[in-house]
């Protein structure tokens, strides 16, 4: 099934594209569709990077910048920096040091960014096994944009300017807190609890601690906790599972201060979801 990643094709467009890469500069024409491959529970697109190496970017809304793997930057015979002793990035099962890099091109469909600055980092350490994509973009990226990840049709819009879609009176309304670079929100477990979890779109299982888990009977890690039912805003959910699994790789860090767990694709799933990081709201779509 193809993945649709659509452009609104506007000057602010480019002036955009242009101010979030800096050096970056664009090549604009008509995109099409992209093809992808949803067995992951990840929203992937294919991209090709310096005229020649594929590879698979995830969109991932729990990421603060634009990363590529370090066995991906080989393969495209990247001129990788030394590691940067300032910087670690940190997953849900391990940390990754941080390298330097550039694209002399990024070609998604018929969209090309040229001399995009990355930063180049071990994929398999932060997730705990091989790592089924090349690279994540992040809110570096996203914050520029109306992200729309529409599950059921497996497509995914950006627009640089409010979508006339967010204006239907169909759509249902929640509101997130922004903490750096993340999407917190509240969510309610069998009917109770104000839980602050992070919506996460590169993340293949949704995830509680251990400490939350014990509330409903469950807190070996590692195992699953069965939820009858979970709300965040106007997005309902019956059954649900939730991997339980400590946070404490987060635990230096500010933004994760509170939070007790993931939203990921068993949650998601189903819906048709517009990312406003302008308003700090999210609108759930009538299905297409």
């Amino acid at each position: 099934m193809g993945v649709t990643w659509r452009f609104t094709h506007c000057r602010s467009t480019l002036l955009s594209f242009a101010l979030i890469f800096c050096a970056g500069t664009i090549a604009h024409s008509q995109s099409g569709p992209l093809e992808f491959d949803p067995r992951f529970g990840l929203v992937l697109f294919q991209a090709e990077v310096n005229g020649a190496t594929i590879g698979k970017f995830g969109i991932d809304t729990g990421a603060d910048g634009f990363y590529v793997s370090d066995k991906f930057a080989r393969k495209s015979g990247l001129r990788v920096s030394e590691p940067d002793q300032t910087r670690v990035v940190r997953g849900v099962v391990g940390s990754s040091p941080v390298a330097h890099a550039t694209f002399r091109s990024f070609a998604i469909g018929e969209e090309t960014l040229y001399n995009l600055p990355v930063e180049v980092i071990n994929l398999d350490l932060l997730s705990g096994r091989k790592a089924e994509l090349d690279g994540l973009v992040g809110f570096s990226v996203l914050r520029n944009f109306y992200v729309t990840i529409d599950y059921p049709s497996q497509s995914i819009e950006l627009f640089t300017q409010e979508p006339k879609l967010l204006k239907a009176n169909s759509n249902m309304t929640g509101s997130f807190s922004l903490r750096n670079h993340l999407i917190v929100v509240d969510v309610s477990l069998n009917g109770g609890g104000a839980y602050s979890m992070v919506i996460d779109y590169c993340a293949s299982s949704s995830l509680i601690i251990p400490e939350i888990a014990s509330q409903f009977g469950s807190a070996s890690t590692d195992e699953y906790l069965e939820i009858d039912s979970a709300r965040v805003g106007p997005l309902a959910v019956g059954k649900s599972r939730f991997w339980i699994k400590p946070l404490s790789s987060f635990k230096e860090s500010s933004a994760w201060k509170g939070v007790v767990g993931i939203i990921g694709f068993p949650f998601l799933r189903d819906n048709r979801i517009t990312i406003d990081y302008v308003r700090e709201k999210f609108y759930l779509h009538s299905a297409k």
